[in-house]
């Protein structure tokens, strides 16, 4: 198992798939004329910052679509017990993670 997350050098530039973004962007399009989204990043162990998820954040605003941004999270991205390795979560911490989740979903009323 691998906890230690890579390290990412100021200098790192973030390379992303014009055609996944392209998709995603045509998903998003289609699918909010019939349904709200919302969009969730679940925590990675020990993460700084979500500047990977730039563009995300940006289709996001764009769209008007809630970003749930949990991969920093103060509370589970710091507790090596709740990763299965530095990006994956296990059991336990999927459990707290559900749970945080929903009651921010149900605080937030995006579904009744």
């Amino acid at each position: 198992m691998q906890y230690e997350p890579k390290k990412i050098k100021k200098a790192d530039v973030f390379k992303y798939d014009s055609l996944k973004l392209h998709y995603l962007e045509k998903f998003i399009r289609l699918a909010k004329s019939n349904s709200t989204l919302v969009f969730v990043v679940s925590p990675s162990y020990k993460a700084k910052n979500s500047d990977v998820f730039m563009p995300l954040e940006e289709l996001c605003k764009q769209y008007n679509i809630l970003l749930l941004d949990y991969y920093t999270d103060p509370v589970i991205s710091t507790n090596k017990n709740y990763f299965y390795n530095s990006v994956h979560l296990n059991n336990i911490g999927a459990d707290v993670f559900t749970k945080k989740l929903t009651s921010n979903i149900l605080t937030l009323k995006i579904i009744e």
